[in-house]
């Protein structure tokens, strides 16, 4: 007997070391694999701040690069040349002299400006058409060398009407070229040319600062393509091609040339991007490596536990009857049974912490259930406590009369009005459908109301075919909430009058409903009517209601039924609403509104 229940016991022991050797294998691998995710997404994280902070920079060294263009341009002699076109070209003396102080201005503003300071400019000449009218530069340089460089970029800017640009090396160790063009007016064809040449050095040896990862390469070029500096200092002036250019998200993965890449495309400013070719296998290495402490941590942890538990379910053999007893009389809701004190520490340990858990389960019962108690009435009191809308209705009955007693004819107007909507909007019956007269009874209160409001700014007119079209029935405030969007939207969007047009009318065996105004007007193509997000991610909710209005109208009517929106920015918007001219079933036949 004592032999079966040996074999019986090591028999659990050996099952529950195998379950548990099992358990610590699988947990052991979900947390490697979470640690694993969460380093990945750190380093990648940190991999996208710094290339942030590079971006940043190389976009305030652009913009200072185009600053010390754009004052060169602001000189007094360019100005005296604006109004003097023959200011450089004579052949006297007072043209020499011109033409120094325009030499020595440029290397006044250039001692003080950070670009100058930073040396961020090799050189900079100045041109009127193909003549060179001064040149200064901060590094050793020869001088024919510069002239022939910039007098070919002179011509090549002369051929075409760009003003402001910058144009990318031609080979390995050229320059990177801000020009700006200036005429004095836009008939003549005489023009300034004020060409820097910047070396790649300072752009690569941002790009060289996230070289972190073996095989890693990073480009800052323009939009197109064309590649102005790299981390090794090659492809200068060549296409990276359609593969990176065709990149959209911040990080996306491409195979280029067989590799697997991550490519990080972060935008400079609005005409250059810096991007990051990550080997993925690398990334991938790197956070391994990185994980090989945890990992070994992890494998100690696990075969300590095997261990420890193993010993505590041998001792825990001998209590196992009265805790499967005591548990079965839980699960039966006995939440009384309490283990007994054995007199050994492990298992005293055990039965403390079943009484413990028994006793707490008990208190969250009991707690569960008061705080359902409580809730309940605590919802009694708030709807007790809701404020009667027929309270409301009676007040402004109340001061309609008084209003109309008064001889306030307008504001007894407007207070009907007001009551009107106030009753479509928190009462409505239950009807799905009401009529068109009863629709457009709504849509004349909220515009009466709101022409008291705007006064002269505010005009509209409803123009109905045919009487008998307001006998149709259409779903309960649709026309309303439209015009509702037309007015807040329009009127502060337009510096004049905002005009408001509905007009109803047949269309085969259809009624069209047309609302149009000369507002603010928006990019349709935003607008998507199968989703509540735009284009860009975001939820805008006056373009949710008129989705949900076209969802609302195809769900009771069909398909061939619906809205249409016609709409450029700041020239207005038209909305079509198209409805059967009796209720029809989803997918009947007519034209696709």
């Amino acid at each position: 007997m004592r032999s079966r229940v040996d074999n019986a016991r090591n028999n659990l022991i050996m099952k529950f070391a195998l379950v548990l050797v099992i358990v610590l294998v699988l947990y052991t691998l979900f947390v490697s694999y979470s640690v694993y995710r969460k380093l990945l997404g750190n380093n990648y994280e940190s991999l996208k701040n710094a290339i942030r902070t590079t971006a940043d920079a190389m976009s305030q060294t652009l913009d200072m690069m185009r600053g010390t263009t754009y004052a060169l341009s602001g000189s007094q002699s360019v100005k005296d040349w604006i109004t003097d076109g023959n200011y450089f070209t004579g052949r006297d003396m007072q043209t020499l002299l011109n033409r120094q102080n325009l030499s020595e201005e440029m290397q006044r503003m250039l001692i003080y400006d950070n670009t100058w300071n930073f040396e961020l400019f090799d050189y900079i000449a100045i041109y009127e058409d193909d003549r060179l009218l001064a040149i200064t530069y901060t590094k050793s340089c020869s001088t024919q060398q510069i002239i022939n460089d910039t007098g070919n970029i002179q011509k090549g800017l002369s051929k075409d009407k760009v003003y402001a640009q910058i144009l990318p090396p031609q080979d390995k160790g050229g320059s990177i070229y801000t020009t700006l063009r200036i005429q004095s007016d836009f008939q003549s064809e005489d023009s300034i040319y004020i060409i820097g040449a910047a070396g790649t050095d300072n752009f690569q040896k941002k790009l060289k600062s996230l070289m972190n990862h073996n095989g890693t390469t990073a480009y800052m070029m323009r939009a197109d393509g064309t590649v102005f500096a790299s981390s090794d200092g090659g492809k200068l002036g060549e296409n990276l091609g359609d593969a990176i250019v065709s990149v959209k998200n911040v990080l996306e993965n491409k195979s280029i040339d067989g590799v697997n890449y991550q490519i990080i495309k972060w935008k400079i400013n609005k005409e250059f991007y810096l991007v990051y070719l990550l080997p993925k296998a690398e990334m991938m290495w790197q956070t391994l490596t990185d994980m090989r402490m945890m990992q070994l941590l992890l494998v100690i942890t696990a075969a300590v536990l095997i261990v420890f538990a193993t010993i505590v379910i041998i001792n825990m053999t001998e209590v196992f009857k009265d805790l499967i007893d005591a548990m079965i009389r839980v699960s039966n809701k006995d939440y009384e049974v309490r283990l007994k004190h054995y007199g050994n520490t492990a298992y005293d340990e055990v039965a403390f912490s079943f009484n413990s858990m028994v006793g707490k389960l008990k208190e969250l019962i009991q707690t569960t259930y008061e705080s359902k108690i409580l809730l309940n009435e605590m919802e009694i009191k708030f709807l007790q406590q809701q404020m009667n809308p027929h309270f409301l209705f009676n007040i402004l009955l109340t001061i309609q009369i008084k209003a109309k007693l008064s001889g306030a004819e307008e504001v007894y107007k407007m207070i009907s009005s007001l009551a009107s909507l106030l009753r479509a909007g928190i009462y409505g019956d239950k009807r799905t459908a009401i009529t068109i007269r009863e629709e457009m009874n709504y849509v004349k209160y909220y515009l009466s109301l709101q022409q008291e409001r705007y006064e002269e700014r505010l005009n509209y007119q409803i123009e109905v075919e045919a009487e008998s079209i307001l006998d149709y029935e259409i779903p309960r405030l649709v026309v309303e909430p439209i015009v509702e969007n037309t007015i807040v939207h329009g009127v502060e969007a337009v510096d004049g009058n905002l005009n408001v047009n509905i007009r109803l009318c047949y269309d085969d065996d259809r009624i069209l409903i047309t609302v149009k105004d000369n507002g603010a007007g928006f990019d349709v193509g935003e607008l998507n009517m199968k989703s509540s997000e735009t284009i860009d991610g975001t939820v805008a909710h006056e373009k949710t209601g008129i989705r949900n209005t076209h969802q609302r109208i195809r769900l009771m009517y069909g398909e061939p039924y619906g809205i249409r929106i016609f709409s450029q920015p700041m020239k207005g918007t038209e909305v079509l609403i198209c409805i059967p001219q009796k209720r029809s079933e989803k997918g009947g036949a007519g034209e696709e509104c």
